[in-house]
């Protein structure tokens, strides 16, 4: 166990102690329950229940079976090679011996036995009387495992380094294995498993039974388990350090202790009966008895109730969220397995889903969610996904993919399109090996690095409580990086896609930042003028040379600062509202100016307030150019077609034909989808009637609308 391994500093001993500690750590963050015990062999002492004279020598039992804990941990990593010779079958027979009388302690418990057996097979072994070990095995339904320090490969010819004696024994060890159905494991494929951290998974118990309703009239018994969930690192619990320093510390733990004390008299803590909950509302506390709690608690039962069916491509697969539940009918119930296949089958073959209304437990909270068809040859069952409401789904506009609607400059070229169809090529993570095709990234192979890493450094510190945290593990930092092997295969096509969209770097120079001075530095150096806090409305701030906004000043904004779009001059209000720093009125502004047009047109007798409409109409069309707000500006105009082209008002829109107040196009606004094409056309497009009720505002006052009719 001296001996170097090929191609590694690390010895044969080392390799083993790295792959038991690795195997203790996962049952001591884990293995909740497991119980450990560590046999060595090749001892200088022979300290096991077996030993004779000449019988079982050099085999210590280093710890009996018990539950793991951090001393073990300890004392493998603390493991030195001693030298001695020793049959590693009589190891064997002394770590049977132990799991039958820890068997013997408890013998109504039901143990799942297992045996590691991490050895490099280069010392002698009596291979007399194995049917006792491979009886023994069977008998106490113990699983083996050989865990092989540089086997020989099935494959491969017996390598020149290795001697006979070796090879005989690893030929013995592998009909040993076969014969009691173990497995026989290589080091360093051992040593990858276990360098990742994963939690047992939980035992599998119905989250849900109940009953699958369709209608007023079917309901199928139905219990559901969790297929797939988050994994989340595990609650961290706070420690005494005062506890720590002393010598025999009875609890580490911390206890919350909390009082309530009265606001009037500090010195008085507030019973208990004296309590009521507050819900904030602005800067008030609202006081909320339990007897509110209870009345305006929304009460509902367990269910799971069909709302409809649909066709599985109107669900997108990313509104999923939440847990994967998995449902199934219950054992035994031939008749629900029935007719739950029946409906099983019918979504498959007409590529549906249904739509449900699900509450796990009575009092919970109700949820959406969409049930999708599984079948396999072995099973067949429900998926259920949540779905969210539609206060729970944020819509984000983005410039258009086509290339015939994206802004002049910005469409990509052919040379462009298909240098980034071979980039993608080269980087697919499917590669084919003839008709068959591999995945090289496999989500159910690859843990969470941020678990990992939390693990190995508990793990570390647990063991050397002084030593900095070690860096992540290569095995793991491995899964989190680009695979070399695609990489260079892809650099052709990562050339040619540089190549294609070159760089250059911005003429424009960042303005210099001005440095920040602090309040307080101020009022140290006596710069602090309260005089120069009153705004002066004679100096105006300029905004921009050519913005038509630029006449209105902050010092204006804040000295008669306009919140509302009025009667009397609605586009400078407009302008004004848009131009405020410090409050958003963008919406506001848009939303009042838009109920002002239609107050101007519906008012208007004969053609007298067109003019001023369509100059409203033109402002409104300016401020969304500015502000990115094309959409709104968009559906306003088609409204305002609807609601006067072709009736009573016809004829203020055909004076917005005639100044050609068109739709905004993505060469006017970045968060347009209408091309300049669409925005020639719109007044030649065919108008759809839909009904529509734009109603003018009726919260003027009366000398507004006066002063407006004159």
């Amino acid at each position: 166990m001296r001996q170097t391994l090929r191609g590694s500093k690390e010895t044969r001993l080392e390799a083993a102690i790295h792959v038991v500690s690795l195997l203790v750590n996962q049952k001591v963050l884990f293995g909740k329950g497991d119980e450990v015990g560590l046999v060595l062999y090749g001892t200088h002492e022979s300290s096991n229940d077996l030993a004779t004279d000449d019988q079982y020598q050099h085999i210590t039992i280093k710890k009996a079976i018990a539950p793991p804990d951090m001393d073990l941990a300890r004392d493998v990593l603390q493991i030195e090679p001693e030298g001695e010779q020793a049959d590693v079958l009589d190891a064997l027979i002394v770590a049977m011996d132990l799991l039958m009388k820890r068997q013997a302690e408890e013998p109504k418990q039901v143990f799942q036995k297992r045996l590691f057996l991490v050895t490099d097979a280069a010392t002698p072994i009596n291979m007399e009387d194995t049917s006792q070990i491979v009886d023994g095995l069977k008998q106490m339904d113990a699983k083996l495992n050989v865990i092989g320090i540089e086997f020989t490969e099935s494959d491969a010819n017996s390598p020149p380094d290795q001697d006979d004696l070796k090879f005989k024994n690893e030929q013995f060890l592998g009909r040993l294995i076969d014969e009691v159905e173990g497995v026989t494991v290589p080091i360093g494929q051992a040593i990858e498993m276990m360098s990742f951290f994963k939690a047992q998974p939980p035992a599998q118990r119905a989250s849900f039974r109940g009953l699958l309703q369709i209608g007023n009239d079917l309901s199928i018994p139905i219990q559901s388990f969790i297929k797939t969930m988050v994994s989340k690192p595990p609650t961290a619990k706070k420690i005494s350090t005062v506890a720590m320093e002393a010598a025999e510390p009875k609890s580490m733990n911390v206890i919350k202790d909390t009082s309530y004390q009265s606001t009037t008299d500090p010195d008085r803590e507030v019973p208990v009966e004296e309590r009521i909950k507050g819900m904030t509302y602005g800067k008030t506390l609202v006081p909320f008895s339990k007897v509110d709690e209870t009345v305006l608690k929304y009460e509902s039962e367990a269910c799971l109730k069909v709302i409809g069916f649909t066709s599985a491509s109107k669900i997108p697969r990313f509104h999923f969220f939440g847990n994967v539940e998995c449902f199934v009918a219950p054992p035994g119930d031939t008749t629900a397995g029935t007719a739950l296949s029946a409906l099983i089958r019918a979504l498959a073959e007409t590529d549906s889903v249904a739509i449900v209304r699900y509450v796990k437990r009575n009092k919970s909270v109700p949820h959406l969610g969409v049930l999708h068809p599984h079948i396999r040859p072995d099973c067949e069952n429900l998926y259920y996904n949540s779905l969210p409401f539609s206060e729970d789904i944020r819509q984000y506009p983005f410039a258009p993919l086509d290339p015939n609607r994206m802004r002049k400059g910005l469409a990509p070229s052919q040379a462009q399109l298909e240098a980034a169809d071979q980039l993608i090529d080269a980087l697919d993570l499917v590669q084919k090996d003839g008709e068959e095709e591999i995945e090289l990234f496999k989500p159910k192979h690859v843990y969470n690095p941020t678990l990992q890493r939390l693990y190995q450094a508990v793990q570390s510190k647990a063991v050397h409580p002084n030593d900095p945290i070690p860096p992540l593990d290569p095995i793991v930092a491995k899964t989190i990086s680009a695979d070399e092997e695609i990489m260079e295969n892809a650099k052709p096509a990562l050339e040619k896609f540089k190549e294609a969209f070159p760089l250059v770097k911005s003429a424009a120079q960042l303005k210099e930042k001005s440095e920040k001075i602090y309040w307080k530095d101020s009022i140290a150096s006596h710069q602090v003028k309260l005089d120069s806090y009153v705004p002066d409305p004679s100096k105006k701030r300029k905004i921009g040379e050519n913005s038509e906004f630029s006449e209105f000043s902050l010092e204006n904004f804040i000295l008669n600062g306009v919140s509302e779009v009025g009667a009397i001059h609605p586009v400078e209000d407009f302008k004004e509202m848009l131009g405020r720093r410090d409050i958003d009125l963008v919406d506001k502004a848009i939303d009042g100016l838009k109920k002002r047009i239609v107050q101007l047109v519906n008012d208007s007798v004969l053609a007298q307030l067109y003019p001023k409409a369509l100059e409203c109409l033109k402002a409104l069309r300016q401020g969304c150019v500015q502000e990115e707000e094309s959409q709104q500006f968009n559906n306003f105009l088609r409204e305002l077609r609807i609601y006067y082209e072709g009736k009573r008002r016809d004829d203020f829109w055909q004076s917005v034909k005639r100044h050609e107040v068109s739709l905004i196009h993505f060469d006017e606004s970045e968060d347009s989808e209408i091309s300049p094409e669409e925005s020639r056309n719109f007044f030649k497009s065919v108008k759809h009637d839909v009904v529509l009720e734009l109603k003018p505002s009726k919260d003027d006052e009366v000398d507004d609308l006066f002063a407006m009719v004159e």
